[in-house]
């Protein structure tokens, strides 16, 4: 990995991209990390370059872009640090165009489409997506500018409660591994309760050092209309009742997940002061305000 040498300045190099990529979109994506002063990006190729006024930004930016599915699930980019002035640069320009042959329509299409590189060295010159460190009102408004990492019901005892969850932070091949291609379905199951208490939680706090960036996520469960398919014996009911049950134990949910040989603990938040310093971590751009809403905030550790 090579960190641009341009002083203030930090690079991302972005792969696996193609026809269907648009500049605004890449810009979209990548600008809620922290503020974009070049985006180098010609529509079409198999390659962009993002550079950020933090360090900060882009390393954000590669814990939460690797293997993200940009115009769709069979389009997942690939990420790294680049220096547009170095030889690695040049290598990896030459790794990203090395993608298979495209056919003549879609050589024509890159041609038409094909646009100069843009240069975003002001904010008047930058689109109107939303910066990450633009503040937020709504914890709705901050979900909408991340990704939806699964959709399905958590189910305590005989109750069930449709939830989407927001990937907000640390690694998403995690959510992808643990969650996605796991066994679990649509069906997230709470079997045991962790106390909200100083000893627990600093443990908890423990266990997300020893895993790093790479070993953790931080979601947002937000109420869904959707509703799985349950056994009979288990009845919908509305995400707030969930909350209410967690802050009368003052406890968060436990659940175990496998998926092959990984295995993981998902742990479910009400509002509270640790899961919203975990939130405020990972989503800096949220009012600090705790919000209004229902909502949880979940932990996924791999173990």
């Amino acid at each position: 990995a090579v960190v641009s040498t341009q002083s203030g300045h930090y690079g991302r190099g972005v792969g696996g991209l193609g026809s269907w990529t648009k500049a605004s979109e890449l810009e979209k994506e990548f600008d809620r990390f922290g503020k974009i002063t070049k985006l180098d990006f010609n529509e079409g190729d198999y390659h962009a370059y993002v550079m950020f006024e933090s360090l900060d930004a882009a390393s954000s930016a590669l814990s939460g872009m690797k293997g993200y599915p940009l115009g769709g699930p069979d389009h997942r980019i690939t990420v790294d640090f680049a220096d547009p002035g170095s030889p690695e640069h040049s290598n990896s320009r030459r790794k990203y165009d090395s993608e298979p042959m495209r056919s003549d329509t879609e050589c024509s299409e890159e041609g038409a489409k094909r646009k100069s590189s843009v240069s975003k060295s002001s904010p008047k010159k930058r689109s109107a997506s939303k910066s990450k460190n633009q503040k937020v009102e709504s914890l709705s408004e901050l979900c909408n500018r991340y990704p939806i990492a699964w959709k399905g019901s958590i189910v305590l005892k005989t109750n069930a409660f449709s939830v989407k969850l927001y990937l907000v932070g640390g690694d998403p091949a995690v959510a992808e591994k643990l969650l996605v291609n796991s066994s679990i379905g649509s069906i997230i199951r709470v079997t045991q309760r962790l106390k909200l208490e100083k000893q627990k939680l600093d443990q908890l706090n423990q266990k997300l050092v020893s895993a790093g960036v790479s070993g953790h996520c931080i979601l947002v469960a937000m109420t869904s209309t959707q509703t799985s398919e349950l056994p009979e014996d288990i009845q919908h009911r509305p995400l707030k009742h969930l909350l209410q049950y967690f802050i009368q134990k003052q406890a968060a949910g436990i659940s175990t997940l496998e998926a092959n040989d990984l295995q993981g603990v998902l742990h479910t938040f009400p509002p509270c002061d640790f899961s919203q310093s975990k939130l405020l971590k990972a989503a800096p751009s949220l009012n600090p305000e705790p919000s209004k809403e229902d909502y949880l905030v979940m932990i996924l550790v791999k173990e």
